[in-house]
């Protein structure tokens, strides 16, 4: 019996293990095409504050709307250039620093993802659209939507980061219910209640958010 529990224990370990270095090899490389991604022309032109931070920026809270609308206009547009090359050099090195075989390399890289996949939720991708759903009352371009793409990429890459940043004796995948098994699958139930909202069955809701999209 003991033998056996020891070889069940020594295949969940691997299965651990494998499991962490496929979504820590995926998650780097996302980051280092990310990086390669806003090194495009396109990039490096007023056209991409304008056209996909800004709106983005619509969907948050008006205090910070303003705020980061007034930042956006003072400093980033005017210097795109360099605060795109210092973005896709951010990204790229995110991405190496997770792909790292060093444990202190990797530990770097995903706590920079962290933050940084923080940062990009609330003002690249503003806040997933949570705030349009909650707090307007009504459905208009950037509601919460899976056909948008709530709840945000972001919010995934920063959910994948805090899955690696636990110690790998730490991940508990058996009981009822295991954050690190079921969390991504308990993020997207949240997501398809939001989908679930009584606007969302409207032809206004639905109107809304593929205008939206072809905006």
């Amino acid at each position: 019996m003991s033998q056996t529990l020891t070889t069940l224990g020594d295949r969940m370990l691997g299965v651990v293990s494998s499991s962490r270095r496929f979504i820590r090899i995926g998650l780097g490389a996302l980051w280092v095409i990310d990086g390669a991604l806003q090194l495009q022309p396109a990039m490096f032109t007023p056209s991409f504050p304008v056209n996909v931070v800004g709106p983005a920026l619509q969907s948050l809270p008006n205090p910070i709307y303003e705020y980061s609308l007034s930042i956006l206009q003072t400093y980033i547009i005017p210097h795109i250039s360099i605060w795109n090359t210092l973005f896709a050099f951010l990204q790229l090195l995110i991405g190496v620093l997770i792909l790292s075989n060093r444990h202190t390399l990797r530990t770097l890289g995903l706590t920079l993802s962290l933050v940084w996949s923080g940062f990009l939720w609330v003002f690249a991708e503003g806040l997933g659209g949570i705030y349009a759903s909650t707090m307007s009352g009504g459905v208009f371009p950037g509601t919460p939507s899976l056909l948008n793409g709530f709840p945000g990429a972001a919010l995934l890459y920063a959910w994948l980061s805090i899955l690696l940043l636990i110690p790998e004796h730490k991940w508990r995948l058996e009981g009822v219910f295991s954050p690190i098994r079921d969390g991504a699958a308990a993020l997207f139930a949240v997501s398809t209640l939001v989908q679930l909202s009584p606007l969302m069955w409207t032809a206004y809701g639905q109107a809304s958010i593929f205008t939206a999209n072809l905006d």
